[in-house]
């Protein structure tokens, strides 16, 4: 029921905000299918601005939400009493939307299988750092600093990303306030808005390029249901997805407003202009070209009116900017990371190759399929790509307008990037998704001239057409609902897809997000660290759930940031207020007594307040290091494996106080200067770390592979063997020693000179 109940709040404010706006901002002779086309569209960007301004009053949208809804409600009486809604529901294009709502649902299955509470896509970094700074809009004024949330450590990704694009957050804070949940409950409902909103984009722009309700209809489907914007929302791309069908309807809103000269179509450009630069700025530029183009060549159909509309676009122009102040400084900041050569490049390796295109129209599947597959999917991807730019190609020519011109600019983009160089196979792909909708358009288009000059054929293209369309939804609906299932049914990371959502999906992770969801005003310290990602994909996670409560981490990273990296943010000793609670993936025999709760590997422990202390042994372990010089022995060297070259290790004498297993040791250069970095992890191109007991210390503890798996009770002291690569011998540069446990600890010191 709380799945249900989400996806009709978020579908359901849409309309019931958007639809009493649009019906404010149309024209008298506009049709009412178009009020419900355009209304979701609208909706999104006045919940986005009207949050965002008052989100950097200061106002959470805990607070401002209600008052949106009153604000809506009042409109809608106003509209009921002025009767100017009477036939408005009376022509509900009924088919469109559960065409739509179909989609929905055909690429949220996953979502229907796992649940809103669990359910994560694909489980990417960007889905929590999204959600986190969500949950500080709902909850936290935006002034906010670390200082005043120090107990919060989830909270750093907020604080970090909070100057930077916060549209699509916005929304899911509003929906999850709205629906009486928390922002990771919405987080998947609300991205599954991009493909309901695609076959509504696409709809609207093939009913403005004449096509027929039944000729526009299936390519609608087909662009909602793409692999394409699969990959999108299941990677957690929240931003590029809800961006994608706004940019999709831009040309649409903006020829309405120029070709119209209409104020209030210019209005809803313009709410559409600065919604899109809230949720994705990146495509700023790409509105401002793409306008341009619109404008300019209906400027030139109609001379006489080129200055009047570009003023025009002037004024939607800096409307747009005006409609939220407060992000205006912030657009420059983004759009600098655009152009950047190289950003993001193994994101896409397949970027600039046939599987590329393949991934568009048939997923995963176009991957894992064996023999001659590949390539007959290769070739027929390829096919359908030209039919698209071939049939968008045939309306241009036919129309000569800003709509159809606008069109052309949007598939061209991937083109003109292309051309740019490899380095910026990132820009290219994420641009080839945004706009892969259009590409069935084309096709659409393509078949629908297909032998109009030749009538005689046209009993057996009427047989072909159709044929096509079916085929193309078919593919795409198996890819589709292959990729979705698998992100709801899949255990492991190979059959789930890339991401981390094995990890969130285990029975026992979802039970400690339960329990620690229902803590509240508790002291709690988390041990944690798997490995995936430094451990700080999880360590995150455990940091949100427990977010009522007093949270001390001992792994510093959060997500991809860690708070050792962050300026004026320094570690503090656990004090707990009251009986505090230990959350670790070790079960301690000797605190079996302690133990409230456990679901392997997750052990969580309170204790009473004062036996703490003699606790803190186990809780903090204390690390000295001290660099020897040059030792006798010649274990190690500069390669990638353990063995000596000629030259003597230099040695640091490490000497640890606490009781548990070591799973890594790392000595990193940690002034200004070259990166040099020795460690007991395998096949991570890092220069090979050697352990060795103070009392044996001709005899290595390393693995063949150099890893180690060292107990430690109480205390132990180790010598360190390492080839130095001048950076020691130089003393130019401080060094220092991690050490990491197989329950999560962390330990680091800096490394003392004692000659």
């Amino acid at each position: 029921m709380l799945t249900l109940w989400c996806i009709v709040v978020v579908i359901g404010s849409l309309w019931f905000i958007g639809l009493p706006v649009a019906k404010v901002l149309s024209e008298p002779e506009d049709d009412n299918e178009t009020l419900w086309i355009t209304a979701p569209f609208i909706g999104l960007a006045v919940i986005i601005l009207v949050l965002q301004n008052l989100v950097y009053l200061d106002v959470p949208i805990c607070h401002s939400t209600v008052w949106l809804w009153v604000g809506t409600c009042l409109l809608w009486g106003w509209l009921v009493k002025s009767k100017r809604l009477d036939l408005v529901f009376q022509t509900l294009p009924r088919l469109l939307f559960i065409s739509a709502l179909g989609v929905y649902l055909i690429q949220g299955l996953g979502l229907l299988i796992v649940g809103a509470k669990y359910y994560v896509g694909r489980g990417w970094h960007d889905q929590f750092n999204g959600t986190a700074l969500s949950q500080f809009l709902v909850d936290i004024p935006f002034s906010f600093s670390f200082d005043e949330v120090a107990r919060s450590p989830y909270l750093l990704q907020a604080l970090c990303r909070k100057l930077d694009r916060i549209g699509p957050l916005l929304y899911q804070g509003f929906a999850a306030v709205s629906a009486f949940t928390d922002a990771k409950t919405m987080f998947e409902p609300v991205i599954l808005l991009s493909p309901l909103l695609t076959v509504l984009a696409v709809y609207w722009l093939g009913r403005r390029l004449s096509l027929s309700r039944w000729s526009i209809l299936p390519a609608a489907v087909a662009s909602g249901i793409l692999p394409g914007i699969a990959m999108v929302h299941l990677e957690s791309f929240f931003s590029q997805a809800l961006a994608i069908p706004l940019l999709l309807v831009w040309p649409v809103f903006l020829s309405e407003a120029i070709d119209r000269l209409s104020g209030r179509w210019l209005l809803a450009s313009s709410l559409i202009l600065a919604a899109v630069t809230s949720i994705y700025t990146e495509f700023y530029v790409i509105l401002l070209g793409t306008g341009t183009l619109v404008m300019g060549i209906s400027a030139l159909r109609r001379p006489k009116e080129a200055l009047f509309k570009i003023g025009l676009w002037a004024v939607l122009i800096w409307t747009a900017l005006l409609m939220n102040p407060g992000f205006v400084r912030a657009i420059g900041n983004v759009l600098k990371r655009i152009s950047a050569p190289g950003v993001l490049s193994g994101i896409y390796p397949w970027a600039f190759s046939i599987e590329g295109l393949t991934r568009l129209w048939i997923g995963d599947l176009g991957a894992g399929l064996a023999g001659y597959w590949p390539q007959i999917f290769g070739v027929i991807s390829v096919g359908l790509l030209i039919t698209a730019y071939i049939g968008i190609g045939f309306t241009l020519v036919k129309r000569k307008d800003g709509l159809t011109l606008g069109i052309a600019a949007l598939v061209m983009l991937p083109v003109i990037v292309r051309f740019k160089g490899s380095q910026y196979s990132y820009q290219f792909y994420k641009l080839l998704l945004s706009i892969s909708p259009l590409m069935p358009l084309g096709v659409a288009v393509f078949l629908k001239r297909l032998g109009k000059p030749h009538r005689t054929y046209e009993s057996f293209l009427s047989f072909v057409r159709p044929t096509a369309v079916f085929i193309l939804i078919a593919l795409s609906c198996v890819s589709t609902g292959d990729m979705a299932l698998r992100s709801g049914l899949g255990h492991t990371m190979e059959e789930i897809g890339r991401g981390g959502a094995h990890k969130l999906l285990t029975p026992s992770t979802r039970a400690v997000q339960d329990v620690l969801s229902s803590m509240h005003d508790k002291d709690l310290y988390i041990l944690y660290n798997d490995g995936f990602h430094g451990g700080g994909f999880i360590n995150a996670w455990l940091t949100y759930f427990a977010r009522h409560n007093r949270v001390w981490v001992a792994n510093p990273l959060i997500s991809d940031i860690s708070l050792d990296q962050m300026p004026g943010v320094k570690r503090s000793p656990f004090k707990p207020i009251d009986d505090p609670f230990l959350l670790t993936t070790t079960h301690v025999e000797s605190f079996k007594d302690y133990l409230v709760w456990s679901s392997r590997p997750y052990y969580l422990y309170e204790f009473p307040l004062r036996e703490w202390i003699a606790l803190s042994e186990f809780i903090n372990p204390r690390l000295d290091a001290f660099l020897e010089g040059f030792g006798p022995y010649d274990f190690m060297g500069l390669s990638f494996d353990i063995s000596g070259d000629g030259n003597r290790d230099t040695v640091i004498r490490q000497r640890l106080h606490a009781s548990g297993k070591i799973k890594s040791i790392e000595v990193r250069s940690s002034s200004e200067g070259p990166l040099s970095v020795w460690d007991t992890i395998p096949g991570n191109h890092w220069i090979p770390l050697g352990v060795a007991e103070m009392s044996r210390p001709d005899v290595l503890m390393n693995r063949r592979d150099g890893s180690v798996d060292i107990d430690v009770r109480k205390s132990r002291t180790f010598f360190l063997y390492l080839q130095d690569n001048g950076t020691i011998a130089s003393g130019r540069q401080s060094f220092q020693v991690t050490v990491i446990f197989t329950d999560g600890r962390v330990a680091k010191t800096p490394v003392k000179r004692t000659k």
